[in-house]
């Protein structure tokens, strides 16, 4: 599911991001839809992408099959 805490600790800390020029982009399994409808509730400034198919999660090692 999607990362909560640390997305909104993200959100929270916008302000030193920006001060770097920095592009923040979370990518997660979840779907567009599921996605969308969190960016929404947690006011969150910056795109979510989905990697529904796992390709890009694979790619970067960073799959987890069995998440809690």
């Amino acid at each position: 599911g999607v990362c909560t805490q640390e997305l909104c600790s993200t959100r929270d800390d916008i302000k030193k991001y920006e001060k770097l020029n920095a592009t923040i982009i979370a990518i997660s399994v979840d779907s567009m839809f599921t996605l969308g409808k969190f960016r929404e509730e947690q006011k969150l400034p910056f795109d979510l992408l989905s990697d529904f198919n796992k390709e890009v999660s694979r790619k970067y090692d960073s799959l987890y099959e069995d998440f809690p």
